[in-house]
């Protein structure tokens, strides 16, 4: 008859009343170290008597250790496969080439003393070394499979033991030292407790090579004082109800690689203290396809998503299970987010390309695949020259230039970044350019003479030319301004365009010898005047009376 155990859960519908009653029967067992009774033994034989180690109230329910005797244990031995061993009071493993050749030990042990619906924290193996050859040998390795069929103490010999096949455990090594020794057996009572394996025992190997002629001898079940023996720590929990646990809400949209976030509490009856969460599970699906594992039994808190493609909708949704083994089921869609990946695209709106005001607005526009647009960063620079920064991290899309410099050139480029972060790289070349143009220019050309004489066939009046530059305007006048003998400035007359020359009076005007600056200043048809300078731009000495020789001249002149 198997030993696994059919049924490991327990329906909560038992009520609050009857879940304080184990409780506080369960305390009442706390500090004992007595004998409790199974339930029956594998093969419907009367169970050996299972020991209470420890016992103590922990949060969420009561921890106890336990001391499970072996139900039945023999060996076999390939040198007399017919023979049955289970009545002495030892078991053996490894070789003895003048013996049992390979020998292998069978034990099972019965469960029934664990109640239902607990969790395995650990088990051990508690075994009695009586001898070992050669005596002062080195560890032996040895590993458990579980068997595959029931067995017969009294009847299991090397030609009808059903194990091959089974899955393996490595449990550690056996020492050469006479006396108890323990090896790890968590692993095998957590499969038989949840069922996964039936519980038909282990078959226990050693070290089987004959050419090293090595073995292990163990006291049996028969030797009660020595037998084997499991050692099991479990948590009966008056947690019986699931944690909550949610996935943290994301953005919209995320880049390609991001950070999921998860939290959950756990919960228990009134009275009882939950035990806390064990570790979570979180599932993501894309574009509503099937649900990945994606973290598995884990305790962090969060996680990222790496090279998510762009376009594609990332959902969320995750579970915990407690440590009183309660598991949350799966739900609906915690969260969601849809990846973008792709940059912006920016530009500065074509401009016109003059500019006919020293301020101006730059405008741009911009578009994006998904998240959309956060911002952007405009730059500018003159003749080529290098470029800086006009506004950064805006989300505006226009701004007031000032400060333009007449017949300057200014050159502008923009860049955006989307609400997730993508950023679009600036353009090598501009995106649009402007010329200033806030003027014309007039110019009073140099004379010829510079010196007026009186030999000079006019001597009244002196002819005064400027030059007039436009543009992409058109002109309109020219103002000519004067002064004598560096006087005030005063406006001489308005010139409509073409005129570029015209006889100064000086005589008329009522002046005598000296020097005669002038000025120029242009219109043109938009009313832009050009600022006055206040300084000459050609000059002219009158010497009627001939004493001004043309090598002082021009000292005079720059006085």
């Amino acid at each position: 008859m198997s030993d696994q155990r059919d049924n490991r859960s327990r329906s909560g519908s038992n009520g609050q009343t009857s879940l304080l009653v184990m409780l506080l029967t369960l305390v009442m067992l706390v500090g004992l170290v007595g004998l409790v009774e199974a339930r029956g033994r594998g093969d419907g034989s009367e169970s050996p008597t299972v020991k209470v180690l420890q016992q103590a109230v922990v949060p969420g329910g009561v921890n106890t250790i336990i001391q499970i005797p072996v139900a039945k244990d023999s060996y076999i031995s390939s040198a007399r496969p017919s023979t049955n061993f289970g009545t002495l009071t030892t078991t053996k493993i490894g070789y003895e080439a003048d013996g049992d050749g390979a020998m292998r030990i069978l034990l099972q042990f019965n469960l029934n003393s664990i109640p239902d619906n607990v969790r395995i924290n650990s088990a051990q193996f508690q075994y009695y070394l009586l001898d070992s050859r050669p005596t002062f040998d080195a560890p032996m390795g040895f590993k458990a499979q579980f068997m595959k069929a029931p067995w017969g103490e009294y009847t299991v010999t090397w030609n009808n033991a059903s194990y091959l096949g089974g899955s393996a455990l490595t449990i550690g090594e056996v020492p050469s030292s006479v006396g108890w020794h323990v090896s790890e057996a968590t692993a095998a009572v957590q499969t038989w407790y949840s069922g996964e394996q039936p519980n038909y025992g282990v078959l226990i190997t050693g070290d089987e090579g004959a050419e090293r002629n090595r073995s292990r001898v163990f006291y049996s079940r028969e030797r009660s004082a020595f037998s084997p023996s499991l050692i099991v720590d479990y948590t009966v929990s008056c947690d019986s109800l699931p944690p909550v646990v949610t996935v943290d809400s994301l953005p919209s949209h995320s880049p390609g690689s991001f950070k999921v976030e998860w939290s959950g509490t756990d919960t228990a009856p009134s009275g009882c203290e939950p035990s806390g969460i064990a570790y979570y599970d979180v599932q993501y699906r894309v574009n509503g396809g099937s649900w990945v594992a994606w973290q598995t039994q884990t305790t962090n808190t969060s996680a990222t998503i790496e090279s998510a493609a762009n376009g594609r909708l990332y959902e969320f949704r995750a579970r915990a299970v407690d440590n009183a083994g309660n598991a949350q089921p799966f739900g609906i869609v915690q969260a969601s987010t849809r990846i973008d990946t792709v940059a912006p695209v920016a530009e500065v709106v074509d401009m016109d390309a003059y500019t006919f005001s020293s301020f101006f607005l730059v405008q741009w526009i911009g578009s994006d695949n998904l998240s959309g647009i956060a911002s952007y960063d405009v730059q500018w620079r003159t003749s080529n020259g290098n470029w800086q920064t006009l506004i950064t991290n805006t989300p505006d899309t226009s701004f007031q230039f000032t400060g333009g410099q007449n017949r300057t050139t200014y050159e502008f480029r923009a860049r955006a970044r989307d609400e997730v972060g993508n950023v679009q790289p600036f353009s090598d070349e501009a995106q649009t350019e402007t010329t200033v143009f806030t003027h014309a220019d007039a110019t009073v050309l140099p004379f010829e003479p510079l010196i007026l004489k009186p030999t000079a066939a006019v001597t009244e009046t002196f002819s005064v030319e400027w030059s007039f530059d436009a543009g992409p305007t058109t002109p309109k006048e020219t103002r000519i301004y004067y002064r004598y003998d560096h006087g005030q400035w005063t406006l001489w007359d308005i010139f409509p365009y073409p005129t570029l020359s015209a006889d100064f009076p000086w005589d008329g005007l009522g002046f005598g010898d000296g020097i005669f600056e002038f000025e120029a200043v242009a219109i043109n048809t938009i009313n832009q005047i050009e600022p006055r300078q206040m300084r000459s731009e050609a000059a002219i000495w009158v010497d009627m009376a001939d004493v001004v020789q043309r090598r002082s001249f021009l000292p005079l002149i720059q006085r």
